[in-house]
């Protein structure tokens, strides 16, 4: 109706005169008390002046986005795959001989890359070494940190460095989580996600690990991190699509 009003803003509604005007079907303007009632039928809107108006409208679909899309999902999976190389890495299951009794039995493969390096052949700073507490963990689960030799150190410090990437993981699901107007839906997705993402992690850290020892025993180090990241981002978006799945259907 913009060509039979084109002194009046559409955004002025009832010529900024509600007491007087009136606009019933939001398309024209009439007077309030002069009974200029509009007739509807056959999708147009007659009025007693005369005016037609047309009130059909074309059919719209509206859809919805997911508040954790596949972005979020990714990301999530990149770090949780980080933490678990570097959990791989840390993980003492090489065999060794001559330790002390009471010792952690193995070592890792961060441990002998770091003790093959000019770290391996450094003392521990005096500082560092006073500083370190011996054991990190809680009682029943803990890891052993302080030592005279600084790459021990270092490779002792891995593990530890990735299960704050796991738990910064942990972080971004439980606000996922909080933050989701569907509780059930998100947590089924992440938990699928979690599963994928310990799944293809563990299987991106295990084929880095010996793509990058063939290239070169130091190879070992960057083949299981990039490949626990591929493999973590890789499983962490299936398994949350394969959890969301499974809601979806218990839905129907």
């Amino acid at each position: 109706m913009t060509e039979k009003n084109n002194g009046i803003s559409g955004f002025a509604y009832a010529n900024n005169n509600p007491i007087l005007f009136t606009d019933p079907f939001g398309l024209d303007t009439v007077r309030a008390n002069n009974n200029n009632t509009p007739v509807y039928k056959n999708d147009v809107i007659k009025f007693d002046n005369g005016n037609t108006a047309t009130a059909s409208m074309n059919e719209v679909t509206v859809t919805a986005q997911r508040n954790n899309n596949q972005q979020e999902s990714t990301s999530n999976g990149f770090i949780y795959g980080i933490g678990d190389g570097l959990n791989f890495l840390g993980d003492n299951n090489i065999s060794t001989r001559g330790k002390f009794e009471g010792a952690t039995s193995g070592t890792s493969i961060a441990s002998q890359y770091f003790r093959q390096t000019s770290l391996g052949q450094a003392k521990t700073p005096r500082w560092l070494f006073k500083n370190l507490p011996k054991r990190v963990g809680v009682a029943g689960y803990s890891m052993p940190l302080r030592s005279n030799n600084l790459g021990a150190v270092m490779g002792r410090s891995v593990p530890l460095l990735g299960k704050g990437f796991i738990g910064v993981s942990a972080g971004m699901s439980i606000y996922n989580v909080a933050n989701s107007e569907n509780k059930v839906q998100a947590i089924t997705r992440e938990g699928g996600g979690w599963a994928g993402a310990y799944a293809g992690a563990e299987g991106g850290a295990y084929i880095g690990a010996g793509i990058g020892a063939w290239f070169g025993g130091a190879g070992a180090v960057p083949g299981a991190v990039i490949g626990g990241i591929i493999g973590g981002g890789a499983g962490y978006f299936a398994g949350a699509e394969a959890g969301e799945a499974v809601y979806n259907k218990t839905q129907e």
